[in-house]
C-alpha cells in the first residue's frame, strides 16, 4: 500500500516523529514502509542519555527512529516588552491574533508551523488529525499568513529581530 493513502489515518507511538513514522511504520508489525536501523553502525546510540533513549521508536526488536534534535521548537520574545508570567506567554494562540500582527515571526518549518496553528486551534494531537482537521488548518494559516512579518530559517534571524 503506498503511503500516501495512509497519512490520514496512521499514528506512531511517539510524539515527535508521529507525522512521519505513522504512514511509515503503519499500524502493527508487518505493514513496515522503511527499514529498521542498522545498529551495529550507529556505536553512539548506546551514550545517549536515558531520556533520549526512551524516545526511540521501536517496534518487533528492530529501531526505526531515535532523536537526533533537542530543543527544536523555539519561541523568541522580546521580555522587555512582554513579561515571562504574561497570560499571553501561555499559549500558541498569541502568534496568531490579528493585534499583533506585523511583529510576530514564524519558523519557516511545515511541521512546527503546523504544530503551532494546531495548537493554537485547540487541537488535542497536533501531530494525528484527519484530513479535515488539516484542510481546516491549513485555511487558518492561509488567512493568518498575513500577520508574520516574516519566516525566519535560522536561529539568528529571529534574534536579530528582536532588536
Amino acid at each position: 500500500m503506498r503511503a500516501d493513502r495512509r497519512i490520514g489515518g496512521g499514528s506512531a507511538a511517539q510524539a515527535n516523529a508521529d507525522y512521519m513514522l505513522g504512514p511509515l511504520l503503519g499500524k502493527q508489525d508487518g505493514q513496515e514502509l522503511a527499514m529498521g536501523l542498522d545498529m551495529a553502525k550507529i556505536p553512539n546510540a548506546a551514550k545517549l542519555l536515558p531520556l533520549f533513549q526512551r524516545e526511540s521508536i521501536q517496534r518487533a526488536g528492530k529501531t526505526y527512529a531515535m532523536p537526533i534534535l533537542w530543543g527544536y521548537d523555539s519561541v523568541m520574545y522580546n521580555r522587555k516588552k512582554i513579561p515571562e508570567d504574561a497570560s499571553l506567554m501561555q499559549s500558541r494562540k498569541v502568534l496568531f491574533e490579528d493585534k499583533y500582527a506585523g511583529r510576530v515571526a514564524l519558523r519557516d518549518d511545515v511541521h512546527q508551523s503546523i504544530a503551532a496553528a494546531s495548537m493554537a486551534m485547540g487541537h488535542k494531537k497536533p501531530f494525528d488529525m484527519d484530513a479535515k482537521e488539516l484542510g481546516d488548518e491549513a485555511k487558518y494559516l492561509i488567512a493568518k499568513k498575513k500577520n508574520f512579518r516574516t519566516l525566519w530559517t535560522q536561529f539568528g534571524e529571529a534574534a536579530d529581530m528582536l532588536g
